[in-house]
């Protein structure tokens, strides 16, 4: 006589439990690595923009020796960077605004010698830590 042995195939309810909560984890894990890159990629296009408003700055103080001439265009402090009169040496400067939730705003008024933008880091890149940062004709502080 062949014993009785019920070969059952098949998940129990508990092992598929733990299987939708590993995938729940690793799409949450997932989620949470594509946004911090994310943030990441932002601060670099912030960045850049950095970069190439304070080239035309440069390129505007060795054509006249000031920068007070782009302060046509952004005359207060607190108006958007992207309004500052840089046009025909950073055509571009009208798309220049923050990627995210931030914005570029002029600190300073270009004057004689000087200008500041500020802008926020979400999350830091090389040496620069993540949170609020000037601009400045001295570079990013």
């Amino acid at each position: 006589m062949a014993p009785n042995v019920s070969s059952q195939r098949g998940l129990t309810l508990a092992g598929l439990l733990v299987i939708i909560g590993l995938i729940i984890a690793l799409l949450g894990t997932g989620a949470l690595l594509l946004g911090r890159e994310r943030a990441r990629v932002r601060d670099a296009v912030r960045l850049m923009d950095m970069t190439q408003f304070s080239a035309a700055m440069r390129l505007v103080y060795s054509e006249k020796g000031s920068y007070a001439s782009a302060a046509q265009g952004c005359p207060t402090k607190g108006t958007l960077m992207s309004s500052c009169s840089v046009t025909p040496l950073l055509a571009s400067i009208s798309q220049l605004k923050d990627p995210g939730r931030f914005t570029y705003q002029v600190l300073d008024v270009p004057d004689t010698d000087s200008f500041a933008i500020a802008f926020t880091l979400e999350q830091g890149h090389g040496s620069l830590a993540r949170g609020s940062h000037v601009l400045t004709q001295d570079g990013i502080r």
